[in-house]
């Protein structure tokens, strides 16, 4: 291809492009692991909170079914426990996420209990993310995320994704099955031991992984 009189390559040509990017919530950029735990001290459940980068095991396998139970009848019914998460992002990743806006930017999120799209639209303003487009899937208790890697799927192929980032290894194995969609793991503690060969430690990198084609 020619554009005034210079070579452009299909890669630069891709890069010129809007991208389509979905964006997970919880373990990517809202530590719900920090919040969960919190709100089980405060309820005298647990002894010690934690954090996702903390966190040995994805969706605390380690609890008693009654204590997770208990702990969600509170987040269910709490109108801002989505929206005072603890972000894992730093200053500099949040600018990195900004700057993805000039892209088509989704929040694709798995999350249950009072408004939980207006109180995840209210924590991303909070960060200078004013007009997000937030997508709930329908989530159902005892665990919300079982149904999340085929929806998941489902809801980027419908877009037609081109980016996709996520911190749970089912879904990131199940999006990446569709043709077309880079799909990559936000790695921690908990997902070290999965065969992935798109995973990041960092926003930044995800970022940086757009940003470069």
């Amino acid at each position: 291809m020619y554009m005034s009189g210079l070579t452009i390559t299909e890669m630069e040509v891709k890069t010129m492009k809007r991208q389509k990017i979905v964006v997970d919530m919880d373990g990517v950029c809202a530590d719900f692991a920090a919040g969960f735990t919190k709100l089980g001290k405060m309820l005298g459940l647990l002894v010690n909170p934690i954090s996702t980068p903390t966190q040995a095991t994805y969706g605390f396998d380690d609890l008693p079914r009654e204590v997770k139970a208990l702990i969600w009848d509170k987040i269910i019914a709490s109108p801002r426990f989505w929206r005072d998460l603890p972000s894992l992002l730093s200053p500099e990743e949040i600018v990195a996420l900004r700057n993805l806006e000039k892209h088509e930017l989704y929040f694709l999120t798995a999350r249950l209990g009072n408004n939980p799209k207006g109180q995840t639209e209210m924590w991303l303003a909070e960060r200078g993310i004013y007009c997000p487009t937030v997508v709930v899937l329908a989530s159902y208790r005892p665990d919300p995320t079982l149904h999340a890697p085929l929806l998941k799927r489902a809801f980027c192929k419908a877009i037609g994704a081109h980016w996709f980032i996520d911190d749970k290894p089912a879904i990131v194995r199940e999006v990446g099955f569709e043709p077309g969609i880079l799909s990559v793991l936000r790695e921690w503690q908990y997902s070290k031991d999965f065969e992935h060969p798109l995973r990041v430690t960092s926003f930044l990198e995800f970022a940086e992984m757009i940003n470069n084609g």
